[in-house]
């Protein structure tokens, strides 16, 4: 079966930009090709195997499945990023904490090698894009998920193994164990709340929850955060903290920092999307 015959048996619309881009990067994926190469590929004769895995990857795209989770793969700042099931799909508006750790590092930190700490890790997005930006660096990952570190393990493996350590626990704790004081902490927790409406069906149907949700009114990382993050950090040195939060969790966000951080430099900032996202602390 030709390529162009498969999309004619499925009823592909090729009007509709979604499709196109899932037709697109599932056949990529299948047959081992740029996306943007299907064009010259019409004519490709498909086998029982190609065409059995393409129908199961496209009724995964028509029940839902998040793209990234059917192929494998989410670009994420400057890579391909591995993801499964075990960890979150990285979201664009976190690269933003991503380029504020690597100016804050090609600033203060380039003669020396800076300690990038990315709390709650995940699948390792936040750094090994970091590590791809500043190659003479250090990261430690951690993260409670033992499923998701494996995933992370899996993306970090392009670097040698002297440039990060991958560590299971929960929040701050393994970093407070180590003893080790970073200069750069970036952290992205759960922080939605268990009764919030404006989570969509997909994520809630395949994303992992314990990456999601948490208590306290998606407060409950926020709050522990603020009791220990001078443990954590060397505060002999300049230093930068980056945490995300909820788009309708600024004045609670607003009111810890003011509370809690007198005598530091710190400001919120927002997304792509114009949503306020990011406390930087200086």
């Amino acid at each position: 079966m030709l390529i162009s015959e498969f999309a004619k048996n499925k009823d592909i619309d090729f009007k509709n930009k979604d499709e196109i881009k899932a037709f697109n990067q599932i056949a990529s994926r299948i047959l081992n090709f740029q996306a943007k190469d299907l064009i010259t590929k019409w004519d490709y004769e498909l086998s029982k195997k190609e065409v059995t895995n393409f129908s199961k990857y496209w009724h995964r795209f028509l029940q839902g499945m998040p793209l990234a989770y059917i192929t494998n793969t989410s670009y994420f700042y400057n890579s391909d990023i591995y993801v499964d099931k075990r960890v979150l799909i990285p979201r664009l508006e976190t690269e933003l904490l991503v380029e504020e750790a690597i100016n804050f590092s090609k600033i203060h930190f380039s003669k020396e090698i800076p300690i990038l700490a990315d709390i709650c890790s995940g699948s390792g997005a936040i750094g090994v894009s970091f590590l791809t930006e500043i190659e003479n660096a250090f990261v430690f990952a951690s993260d409670i998920s033992k499923k998701a570190l494996k995933v992370a393990k899996k993306n970090y493996e392009r670097f040698d193994k002297e440039s990060y350590s991958i560590n299971h626990g929960d929040f701050l704790k393994p970093l407070i164990k180590s003893q080790i004081k970073a200069n750069i902490i970036i952290i992205n927790p759960p922080y939605i709340s268990r009764n919030d409406v404006n989570i969509s069906e997909s994520t809630i149907k395949f994303e992992p929850h314990l990456a999601l949700f948490c208590e306290d009114e998606g407060m409950f990382f926020y709050n522990q955060f603020f009791k220990l993050w001078k443990q954590v950090v060397n505060l002999e040195k300049p230093f930068m903290i980056a945490l995300e939060f909820g788009f309708n969790q600024k004045e609670k966000i607003e009111t810890l920092a003011k509370k809690h951080l007198k005598d530091f430099k710190w400001e919120i900032k927002k997304d792509y999307f114009k949503n306020w996202r990011y406390l930087i602390i200086s």
